[in-house]
């Protein structure tokens, strides 16, 4: 049996997600205090407002759109 090589990027360590959470929440709170609505990444209910989310792979980051 051949392996198969797909082009998957690399996932962030787990203390990087951590890290990336923290920062997340921080972000939140500080976009909330200036009056911001801020939605969250798993919410389904179609709220309008910034969403911060958390990107896992390698390279990715906190994200707010």
């Amino acid at each position: 049996m051949s392996q198969h090589d797909f082009d998957l990027p690399p996932k962030a360590a787990p203390d990087v997600m951590r890290r990336r959470a923290e920062l997340a929440g921080k972000s939140r709170d500080a976009l909330k205090q200036t009056g911001l609505p801020v939605c969250w990444e798993d919410s389904s209910e179609g709220e309008s407002g910034v969403n911060v989310r958390v990107d896992h792979l390698a390279d990715g980051g906190v994200l707010a759109e």
